[in-house]
């Protein structure tokens, strides 16, 4: 049956992709014997009789389900099942389909889509068995992992160790704590919000207690599961920001979306909400992601960004890699600000870049390239909302970074000053509305190319679905401007 786009699904079944002696698709994930006997004892020794899987959808949704450990290996070399459509079509919210999106089809029965589960990514689950339990993360693999964020991450991973390259990096996120609850987000307008005190000014100290205890308690948790923190403060104003540990390849992105859902789930349970939307009121800044990352060569795990003989100490690499950024994400600019909301933060004065600028140290432009020591050398993006998939937003990176190298592209000089003040800048500009950024990234050939036009036809149905619904509402500012009119 056609679907958007002119996408054609046909449901594969497992038999014909799992014939017992594991799972052979290009680009997914691979599980030797030694790690899969490792992931089962680590089981055994706990004595657990279920572990949890999981796995994220196109919005970073946490999506898990309690399998028996008896079922481990079996998991990590045929893959397990789940209803792709429940995991893949959800609505931002999470709690309703996208019922244009073809997943969501009921011609073709709602089937189980094959969860490959990943055992690198096997780690300590505070959050289950009384503190002991195991998680593992897993991708799609059949015909649905076109639709999966980390299969498609995988994939692009797998193209730069094919240039000898590897990434390592961590995300920086922002969130907002509300003195709400999900029932009471429902009920309430966005005038009324209640946010929650003790994070007015900046790097203060936690002036409320009880925030301060849920702080600690998630750093704790982030920890045992091996997401790393290395630095939390209140930020401007009302914010909390958290700077992640860094770390290689997929554990970038794994880390960042394990980060926001354990964030939000340790709120609920005292009481209050989390909210990584990219802006919640009007009134207030938005939350922000920046995505900080730089290149490893392989042979040597030598830094590839910095060359102390270079200008501004800037290898090739780094300078091709830069070019890259600011020639292709506008185009792949939906990754990074793939909702309506997203786009309210993209007006003056919001500390949000809007120009497609690059700069050393500077937090004005959308690429601040860091260049003090090889260590720390790096590009930080920050173009995008907190409310990003972190999978598919350091995905666009990477894509458009080694698109650069490839073409050893060269990027327009460093802007020195206020980036925010600058007008006419050399190259394509960023698509600042959320309908012009979906046109954009419909319209990418980079896109189509590297993630299929499965994918692209899917995300761009999705977006346009948001503007639909979006435009049958009835607003907070509707209702103040015309609710008393004749």
């Amino acid at each position: 049956m056609e679907r958007i786009g002119g996408t054609k699904l046909v449901a594969i079944p497992v038999s014909m992709i799992c014939p017992g002696e594991g799972i052979r698709v290009q680009g997914a994930v691979v599980n030797d014997q030694h790690k899969i006997e490792a992931v089962v004892g680590r089981a055994a020794e706990r004595g657990l009789s279920h572990v949890s899987f999981g796995m994220f959808d196109v919005h970073g949704h946490f999506a898990v389900k309690r399998v028996a450990a008896a079922n481990l290996a079996k998991a990590m070399t045929e893959g397990t099942n789940m209803v792709a459509a429940l995991a893949m079509s959800a609505a931002p919210s999470g709690t309703a389909m996208v019922a244009s999106s073809p997943l969501a089809d009921p011609d073709l029965g709602f089937n189980d889509g094959v969860l490959l589960m990943d055992a690198d990514s096997c780690r300590d689950f505070p959050l289950e068995d009384d503190g002991g339990g195991l998680l593992l993360l897993g991708e799609f693999i059949d015909v649905t992992g076109e639709y999966c964020a980390r299969h498609q991450l995988r994939r692009e991973l797998s193209r730069f160790e094919s240039l000898g390259l590897g990434t390592y990096g961590a995300f920086e996120l922002e969130c907002v704590a509300l003195d709400e609850t999900l029932a009471s987000l429902g009920r309430t307008s966005v005038a009324a919000l209640r946010v929650r005190g003790g994070l007015e000014r900046p790097y203060q100290l936690v002036a409320d207690p009880q925030m301060g205890d849920y702080l600690r308690t998630l750093v704790r948790a982030c920890e045992v599961m091996e997401v790393g923190i290395d630095a939390q403060h209140a930020e401007f104003m009302h914010l909390i920001e958290t700077s992640l540990r860094p770390q290689r390849g997929m554990r970038i992105a794994d880390n960042a979306a394990l980060y926001k859902n354990v964030a939000k789930y340790l709120a609920q349970q005292q009481g209050f909400l989390v909210s990584f939307m990219a802006r919640f009121s009007h009134q207030h800044q938005g939350c922000g992601a920046h995505i900080n990352l730089s290149l490893r060569r392989l042979a040597d795990d030598a830094p590839a960004f910095y060359d102390d003989s270079a200008p501004e100490r800037l290898s090739a690499t780094a300078r091709h890699f830069v070019a890259g950024l600011h020639a292709h994400l506008p185009e792949l600019f939906l990754l990074l600000a793939p909702n309506l909301n997203s786009y309210k933060r993209f007006s003056p004065g919001l500390f949000t870049p809007i120009n497609n600028s690059w700069g050393i140290d500077n937090k004005t432009v959308a690429f601040r390239v860091v260049n003090h020591s090889p260590a720390t050398a790096r590009v930080e993006v920050r173009i995008a909302g907190a409310d990003v998939s972190a999978h598919l937003g350091l995905l666009a990176v990477l894509l458009a970074g080694r698109r650069g190298i490839e073409q050893r592209l060269d990027a327009p000089p460093p802007v020195i000053g206020n980036g925010w003040a600058l007008e006419d800048l050399p190259g394509p500009e960023f698509p600042l509305q959320f309908a012009a950024a979906i046109d954009a990234f419909e319209r990418s050939a980079l896109a189509r190319e590297m993630l299929g036009d499965t994918f692209v036809d899917a995300f761009v149905g999705d977006r346009r679905w948001q503007i639909e619904r979006y435009e049958r509402s009835v607003t907070d500012w509707e209702l103040q401007m015309f609710g008393d009119g004749a």
